[in-house]
Order: C-alpha cells, then structure tokens, then sequence
C-alpha cells in the first residue's frame, strides 16, 4: 500500500507487522476459495459449529479481497450490540444486539426513510449513475484511521494525510457510545461505517499509550482514551472480552448469517439490495467500471481517487441466502463436566521414582520420563539427560547413548536446571542454576544401517539474560514464536524468539515460580488473546503476553496447596466460557479445574473490598474489616486506572508464605473481587486419599475424553468421562459383526463405534465423523448405521482422498 501526500509517495507497508502474520493465512484462505466446492467446506464446517464467528468473518473477508496489508480494502466486522449505556450487559437478551437484518442505514425508521427517498427520488439525466441510497461507504481509509489512529502505524499515516496535523478533535474517535450513536442514527447521511475485527481482540488501540495530544473539543474536553460503554467499567481488555463473546453468543450465531447476505452475498446488488436498502454509489462495487476505456485522464484519475478513498464493496462471494448456523449440542468432556472424571491406574514407574515428563502416543499410550530426562516429540524415541558432573547434555535413542554434548551451560558453577522442547522437537530449551537460557537447533536421524548408531547434533542458536537466578520451569508457545521462563527469582521473562529479546518481566511473586503454561488456542495468530498462566505456592495468576496481569487466585492457606503441575485446555475458541482453562495438581494429590469468568455489574467490578470465601462449594461474605484490610495490604493487585497503560511491577500477590502455614487442614480459597478484568472460578477438584503431589498432567488434542497424571511416586494414572464410556458394549458379548455377520478372528478385529458403543468389524466400521457433543473434536470411528444418521447433518468424514484432502487444507486453515 503506498499513501500519495502533495505528489510524494510514503511506503508504509513494511510498518503493517499483521501482513507477514497473516501472509500464510491469506495464502490457505485463498486456495480454499479456489472453487465453489471449497468455499462449501468452510461454510459447513462453520454452519455445525466447528469454527468460530471470528474465524468464519476473517476467510469470508480473505476471499473478498480485504486485507490487513491495504486500508482502502480492509477486513470489515460488524456492530454486534446497541445497548452501551447499561451496567451490566446481558448477553442472554435480544434487545442488547444490533438487527443484523439491517445495514446501518436502516437501523432506525426514520433514517431508513430517508435513504430510501433518496433512492427513489435520483435523477441523473446523463443515466450512466445508477440510484443509491448510500454516498459514503461503510468500510474506506478514513475509517480505519479513524478507529486506529492511537496506534502506530496508522497515526503516521494519519498525520500524513492530515498534513502533519490530527484531525479537529471533535471529528476523533473518542467514544465508543457516540460512534455507535453517529453510525446507527445521529450520523446524518454520511454516517454508516461498520467496526474492524480488533474491536474482537486488541485493547490497545482503545488507550492512548503513546500520550498523543489530540487536543480539546469544543466543549472543551480533551480527547485521550477512547470512552468505553458502562458495562466496560473503564477497562479496554474486559470491552474486548466482553465483546467478543457476544461474538460468539447464540444470538449472534443464530443471526450472523443476514448480515452475512448484506456484505458478502446476495444482497449485496440487484433487486435484493434495494429492497434491503443496500445500495451504494456505483464506483464502489467491482467491475462497475472498466477504467481502462475512459480516454479523458482527469476523469480517470478523479473516479481511481473515488475508488481509493471513499470505500470499496467486497467481492459477492454467495448469491443465494447464506445457510443459518445450527444449533450446537452441549458438549460433554473434560472441560465441560470434569465432575464426571474417572481414575484408574495406569503404569507404575520402576523403583517408584517421580514422574517429570508426561505424554501420549496417537495410539493412546503413555510415554513417561522420570528423573533429569525429557523425551523428544513427536515420535519420542530420542530423549535428552541432564544433570551429570560434567556439566554435559546426553541424547539417547531408546534408552541408549546416542551423542554427548559436554559444556552445555557456560557459568563454571552453572548446572542445567530445566530443559523443554518445542512441539516439533527441533528445538531445545535449557535454563541453569546461574539464570541463563540457552535456545538450542536440535537435529534427530535415525541411520538406515542397523549397525551404525543415532545419532543427533546441536547448534547454539541464541543466550538468553535476563533471570539472577535458577531456572525453575519453561513454555513455548510456537504460534506467537514466545518462550515463558519462571525462575527463584521470583519472576517470570516473556521472550520474543524472533528477535531474541526479553518482551515482559511479570514480577510481584513472593515465591520461587513453580509452573508456566501458555495457552496456545486462544493465541491463534490473528486473535492476539492469548493468556499465560503462573504458578508461584499458593498463588496462580493469568497474564496476557503484554504483561498485563487478567486474575489471580490464592488455591489456600496450607503449604500443601502449592500448584505443583499444571496444564492448559484444548478448547477451541468458540467453545463456552464457562468451560475448563487451566487444570493445576497440588502437592496434596488433588486436581483443581479452572474457568476465566468476565465480571459483568457493578457487584463484581466495583465492590473494591468484597472477600468471597469458597468452602466446600459454599460461598459467603467475609466482613471484618480488619481481615479485608491485611488482605489488601499483602496480595490484593495495586493497579493503576484502567484508562491509562497498566504498570504492575511492584505488584505483591499474596502473603501466603510457608511460614505462615499454621492450618494445615484449611481448604479454603479466598480472592478479592473487583480488582482485575477476570476472575478464576473452580469448576471442580479431584482427589484422593492419601493423594502425592502431582508432578505431571497430559490433556490429549485428539480426545476430550481423558487426561492423565503422574505423582512423585511414580503412579500414573488415567481419568476419563464415565458417562460415555459405560454406553460401550462389552468384547466378550460380541463373536460376530451386527451388521455383516462376520466371524471375529485374531485377524479380523472388533472395533467399537464411538458413537452408538456397539462392536462392528473393519469394513462395517471404516467412516469417521467429528461427534462435539461426545467430546471428540477430531474424525473418530463410527459404523455404518450412525454413519447413515450422520451424513445428514454434514459432520462426517469419509477415507475417500478428495474428503481427505478437504480436511488437511481445512485442518490448516484453522490452526492459522
């Protein structure tokens, strides 16, 4: 994109970081929407729920043309909600939404009638003009400076295209209310612009962090941080939330579809349109114009100047009325209902050693590690051990020395502490004794000749300072290219892996951390929401990868509360709020699930000095004031106002040092309301009698159904949703298939239908299909009869290799 000011030319492309974050997922955007086929898969995957509003609103813009990488084309979202003066926002209650019918025009009656004789009453005597309701567009270049002019790099091109001056204050986006307002009803004619998709996952262009001077209005008022609907309380991370779960919500799920038709389909042009009061000035649309036939060259540059700067319709993309999303089924797993978990007894670790690695084939079978070793995915045949004299590193293929790597850690009195892996196993993590993190290019092969052994190599890509003492535990998120360091130092370094550079140092633990996750499904690339989880004794805290602290919780008052493992869910997006985040294991044996609320009223935001005390799943309101008063003084978060950047350095989470200890038997769990954007509420907790501390938790992505654990004393065990399992027929009550009549043999297995439970051969068994409702979000075996059932409602897979193909560009599409 280049930007003309007084006949000079300013390439502000390379500013725009989204374009390279976002190159891949255009590329993946546009091959699906090579063919109509194609563009199908998405739209289904989309109508059964599968895929989120967001997500469905990013490709459908893709294949429009509307890219991050030009504002004259940028991606357009709708306003979803009109009520913004409330204190409390009820996403259950139509009347809060937007009509979605409607473009913005027609919002209000009054207004509609006026477009509409505006239409009827056009004459243009040369008849090249067709009539339009709408002169100005609802998406152009003004617009998304408008929105994103407190964020560089659009206040620079702002500031160009204003002559190096902001716009009169009173023509600033300074209210969110009054936007709405002027887009839905005061706005004259020329007012009816829609929303961009960071109003889904960015706080920061709502905040003036860069302390721009956009002067006073004329009612003298100075024009800061964007003014935020009531319900918001004065905090841009809960608006966003806030707003993209109404996103997500029913309502808007059920309805998104007519809006859809407005931008994007058949309302767009021709008889639909204009019954819609749709119509806009012709130069917007594509094609309305061959430019290259008009001879006059004032012309020609006066109507590319039209097209450039006062917006562009998307490519109709449908033109038939786009399909209503379905209904969902409640789902039943381990993040919905974890109170339905199960455990039995898996392996025992020889000698009863501690389990300290964790994790699981595809064939659903365990892989374990104990002591100063750590397995390399995927395959898990290569391991790496730690901890030796010499300060070495030592790769082994199936428990066999494969290569040593001596002199691992610089420091001369430095000894490996901590050692990770990325999710592919190209890359390794260790951290020492000293604070320092070395990032390591690791290359596995195996050779072809028996007789010659594995062998593995390791090439130093990167010193990493910043911690002034040992190295306790890692995370890496390959999505957003970050590495999460925890240390005794008491704080945790978020690490930029790109450029090797420490982003954020999260501190105000007064212990050594114990266990960072990073929680990868809601880092998808262009959602910009991803949340790191910390555990430090007694405390876990929620974080977003700016540092900025989301909740905290103290799990209680006895040392054998401390978080001792944790792991993060394999939600997707879309899926309910309600549901499992984060689950922790405790050095009492217990497991505790976890779920991110949003405060919604005043009750839960403003009440500074509510203390809600948990105790067996009773709650109840503390009111000594003197207790309240400790409680604030030594854990309660200071934080600065929500208008201004938030800077928690200093913070001191909790008191709760072993020294403090003193009932052992206290499984309260107490927080203060009203000092953070989200609250953690448990779900529910596990244990058992005699419980070890739990040193290992595995959550699998190809099922929701099970999770597994190892403790200290080397038990791993494995939990499962009961309520499914027990509907599965018994082996021993099956010699022949239902269906067939064939005879089972040692060569003809049985295999179980994951959805109806009964026992059918291969051949009468061999169709996949993605059952939400049962928890298995991925293709899983059914029979022919379910398979039958199922096609209906376009949620099976089939072996064909045409479905398969759909599936893998469809698998990475969503991942991007």
């Amino acid at each position: 994109m280049k930007t003309i000011v007084g006949g000079q030319t300013s390439d502000t492309l390379h500013h725009i970081q989204a374009a390279q974050q976002r190159s891949k997922l255009q590329m993946v955007a546009e091959s699906l929407g090579r063919t109509n086929d194609n563009i199908t898969v998405v739209t289904r995957r989309w109508e059964n729920g599968h895929m989120s509003n967001f997500a469905y609103l990013m490709f459908l813009n893709t294949l429009a043309g509307r890219s991050y990488n030009d504002i004259t084309q940028y991606p357009v979202f709708p306003w979803i909600l009109r009520d913004y003066e409330s204190d409390t926002l009820n996403l259950s209650n139509p009347s809060v939404y937007r009509d979605l019918t409607k473009p913005m025009g027609a919002q209000t009656e009054p207004r509609a009638s006026e477009f509409k004789q505006r239409f009827e009453t056009w004459d243009d005597p040369s008849g090249k003009i067709l009539p339009w309701h709408y002169g100005s567009h609802y998406s152009c270049a003004a617009i998304i400076l408008y929105f994103l002019v407190r964020l560089e790099p659009f206040t620079k091109i702002a500031l160009e295209l204003q002559g190096g001056k902001f716009d009169q204050a009173d023509r600033l986006f300074s209210s969110i209310p009054n936007s709405w307002s002027l887009a839905s009803e005061t706005g004259g004619m020329q007012d009816v612009k829609e929303l961009i998709p960071e109003f889904f996952y960015l706080s920061h262009f709502l905040t003036n962090v860069n302390r721009f001077n956009f002067h006073k209005t004329e009612k003298d008022i100075a024009v800061d941080d964007v003014i935020l609907p009531r319900w918001a309380y004065g905090d841009p991370e809960r608006f966003i939330r806030l707003h993209r779960e109404a996103l997500e919500s029913p309502y808007v799920s059920q309805n998104l579809h007519h809006w859809i038709d407005l931008i994007f389909g058949y309302k767009q042009r021709g008889e639909a349109a204009v019954e819609a009061l749709n119509v806009f000035y012709y130069l917007t649309y594509e094609g309305a114009e061959d430019l290259e036939k008009i001879e006059d060259e004032i012309e020609k540059q006066g109507k590319i100047a039209h097209i450039n700067n006062f917006g562009q319709t998307p490519k109709q993309l449908f033109t038939k009325p786009h399909p209503q999303r379905k209904m969902a089924n409640p789902l039943i797993n381990i993040y919905t209902q974890p109170d339905l978990l199960h455990s039995s007894e898996l392996i025992m670790t020889p000698n009863g050693d501690g389990v300290t690695f964790l994790s699981m084939l595809p064939e659903m079978k365990p892989v374990y590690a104990t002591g100063n070793e750590l397995l390399v995915p995927p395959q898990f045949k290569y391991s790496v051990q730690w901890g030796f004299p010499d300060r070495s590193l030592r790769m082994l293929y199936k428990n066999r020395l494969a290569t040593v790597f001596e002199d691992a850690t610089c420091a001369e009195n430095g000894q490996i502490s901590s050692v990770i892996t990325s999710d592919d196993g190209t890359t390794l993590f260790t951290g020492d004794t000293t604070g320092l993190i070395h990032v390591w290019r690791l290359k596995t092969e195996i050779r072809k000749d028996k007789h010659r052994p594995a062998h593995a190599t390791l090439a130093l890509q990167s010193r990493l300072y910043g911690h002034c003492d040992q190295i306790t535990c890692m995370a890496h998120s390959k999505d957003y290219r970050i590495l999460a360091s925890g240390s005794k130092d008491n704080s945790v370094i978020i690490w930029d892996l790109n450029t090797w550079h420490l982003m954020h140092r999260l501190e105000g633990h007064v212990q050594s951390i114990a266990c960072v996750a990073i929680h990868n499904v809601t880092g998808k690339r262009y959602h910009h929401m991803s949340d790191i989880f910390v555990a430090a004794g007694q405390v876990i805290s929620a974080w977003t990868i700016n540092g900025e602290l989301l909740a905290y919780v103290v799990t209680g008052q006895s040392v054998y509360h401390c978080v001792s493992s944790m792991a993060v869910t394999n939600l997707r997006d879309w899926q309910p709020s309600q549901c499992c985040v984060l689950i922790t294991g405790h050095r009492d044996g217990s497991l505790r699930f976890w779920s991110l609320l949003i405060p919604n009223g005043s009750k839960e935001v403003l009440d500074q000095k509510r203390v809600t005390t948990m105790v067996s799943h009773q709650t109840k309101v503390v009111n000594d004031e003197d207790y309240i008063t400790e409680m604030d003084k030594y854990f309660a978060p200071k934080l600065h106002s929500y208008q201004k950047r938030r800077m928690i350095s200093k913070l001191n989470l909790s008191k709760y040092h072993p020294r403090y200890n003193v009932d052992l038997n206290n499984t309260s769990l107490r927080q203060l309301d009203g000092d953070t954007t989200l609250r953690f509420k448990p779900i529910c907790t596990k244990s058992k009698k005699q419980g070890k501390t739990i040193t290992q938790i595995h959550v699998s992505t190809h099922t929701h159904q099970f999770l597994w654990t190892g403790d200290i004393e080397g038990k791993i065990l494995q939990w499962e949703i009961r309520k499914v399992a027990e509907h599965w027929a018994e082996d021993k009550d099956f010699t022949n298939c239902p269906k067939c009549n064939k005879l089972f043999t040692v060569i003809e297995r049985k295999h179980h239908c994951r959805k109806c439970g009964q026992i059918f051969c291969n051949g009468c068994s061999i169709n996949k299909a993605v059952l939400p409702e049962m928890g298995f979000g991925e293709p899983v075996r059914v029979c022919d009869f379910c398979w039958e059932r199922l096609k209906d409602l376009d949620v099976v897979l089939s072996f064909n290799s045409q479905a398969l193909n759909d599936t893998a560009v469809k698998n990475d599409f969503e991942e991007q």
